[in-house]
């Protein structure tokens, strides 16, 4: 499943015709404006304050769920996930749901979403697995853009932006279909002049 992740945000960079890298977590960010990041799971050292002086300095960063639970030696980080990510994320994940086959939930443009990205997010998309609840932080500016739409976490978080410095993080709770990562990446592309 990373490797389907990794391939649905390259697909929707691939079909805008954006040129990317694929750089490992111990290079400097310097020159990006625009930095995809599914499933960071494991965390080493120095990459969150790399990720900070990216973001502080006008790039935009998007996180996914299972973002930040291990570090280099694969220890969970203690104080909750995404671990040394929460405050740059502005979120905390309580926990992750996994729908049986078969099952779906969908995810739900907010009111927010319009004016945050205007024109980027449209009608329902279909969640097929990987639902993490998450919660923003009190005090750290999080807007919620799109919820879930069913289940006993309607109305959580599917996707928030945090603003930090001069550039914003974006964090997707879930498994959200192609179509969302496209409009959200081509949203992203149009803010950033990419």
């Amino acid at each position: 499943d990373y490797e389907r992740a990794c391939v649905e945000q390259h697909r929707a960079l691939w079909r805008r015709s954006i040129p990317c890298d694929a750089v490992e977590q111990g290079m400097e960010l310097e020159g990006y404006r625009l930095v995809l990041a599914p499933w960071l799971y494991m965390v080493k050292p120095g990459m969150a304050p790399r990720l900070e002086r990216f973001v502080e300095a006008g790039g935009c960063l998007v996180l996914t769920f299972l973002s930040g639970h291990v570090d280099e030696r694969g220890l969970c980080f203690e104080g909750g996930f995404p671990g040394p990510l929460r405050r740059l994320a502005g979120v905390w994940a309580e926990e992750l749901d996994t729908p049986w086959p078969g099952q779906a939930n969908r995810a739900l443009p907010s009111p927010a979403a319009e004016s945050a990205l205007p024109g980027a997010l449209s009608g329902e998309y279909r969640i097929d697995s990987f639902c993490e609840l998450v919660h923003p932080l009190p005090g750290e500016n999080t807007e919620t853009l799109a919820v879930y739409g069913d289940d006993w976490y309607a109305g959580m978080p599917v996707l928030t932006r945090r603003r930090r410095g001069k550039g914003s993080v974006y964090y997707i709770a879930a498994r959200v279909e192609q179509r969302f990562t496209d409009d959200l990446v081509a949203a992203l592309a149009r803010e950033l002049g990419l």
